[in-house]
């Protein structure tokens, strides 16, 4: 995984954002996504359902919604079926009223 961690820096207090993780597989075997398992319910993460093959690239799309003012780092535990099968990807940032 290229970026494990991206800052939001500052977003508007009761919005949404998305952030997006790209990766390659850089396996020899085709690569398949079992699950994306966020660490609260203000986060929930899309992820590709078909394998992806050796050598392409994919995005997983986080979105945060910013119910609480202050500053924030989720989490998203990612599992799949590679030989290091869980990586965490974080978002981090600060929610400010507008």
């Amino acid at each position: 995984w290229e970026i494990k961690s991206k800052d939001i820096e500052t977003i508007e207090y009761n919005t949404l954002v998305d952030v997006y993780f790209e990766f390659t597989n850089e396996g020899t075997f085709p690569l398949t996504i079992k699950q994306a398992k966020a660490s609260c319910g203000c986060t929930v993460a899309s992820y590709p359902k078909k394998p992806i093959l050796p050598g392409k690239s994919e995005k997983i799309k986080v979105c945060y919604s910013a119910n609480v003012k202050g500053s924030f780092k989720k989490s998203v535990a990612i599992t799949s079926y590679a030989s290091n099968p869980t990586q965490i990807l974080y978002s981090s940032g600060e929610a400010i009223a507008q």
